[in-house]
């Protein structure tokens, strides 16, 4: 058997399977409630694939295909958030991010408006909201509100920048 033959039977099988070892891709098409609906009257489409034992996830607006959001879960039913979530503006800056285990909230999660400026900011527990900070601007003005399980209630105080 010559090198050239050798070669090719060797291709033969090494590409069915290299091809079979790229990751797989699972499409999803959503209504407007994000509903499964047909791929024709898609308001939101959806491409997960598997990255680092976790499923991400990617939705994106069907009609400009803008990313809207990017959300890890365990597996492709999208049962169980698991890991980083973002969420989108149109203009592609970050709207909300925060981490999500076993599909609950925990860790820091950040509110920002249109130009990125942060807004909110909540600390989780478990799925528990245990503080919580809202920058709102008023005139110039830095206005302020914090609330944690220790202070119930929302504290405002003012900051001249």
């Amino acid at each position: 058997m010559s090198l050239k033959s050798f070669l090719s039977i060797c291709a033969l099988f090494l590409f069915p399977i290299m091809s079979f070892s790229q990751s797989k891709q699972f499409l999803y098409y959503f209504d407007k409630d994000l509903n499964a609906t047909p791929k024709e009257s898609a308001v939101f489409n959806g491409i997960g694939q598997k990255e680092n034992g976790l499923l991400e996830f990617k939705i994106f607006n069907a009609s400009n295909n803008k990313l809207l959001i990017v959300q890890h879960f365990t597996d492709s039913s999208l049962q169980i958030s698991e890991g980083a979530y973002q969420e989108f503006y149109e203009s592609g800056v970050v709207k909300t991010k925060g981490n999500y285990s076993s599909g609950k909230e925990n860790g820091l999660w950040q509110k920002s408006d249109s130009t990125g400026r942060v807004i909110d900011s909540s600390y989780y527990n478990n799925g528990r909201l245990t503080k919580y900070i809202h920058r709102g601007y008023l005139a110039g003005l830095l206005r302020i509100q914090f609330s944690s399980k220790e202070i119930p209630v929302m504290k405002p105080f003012t900051i001249k920048e």
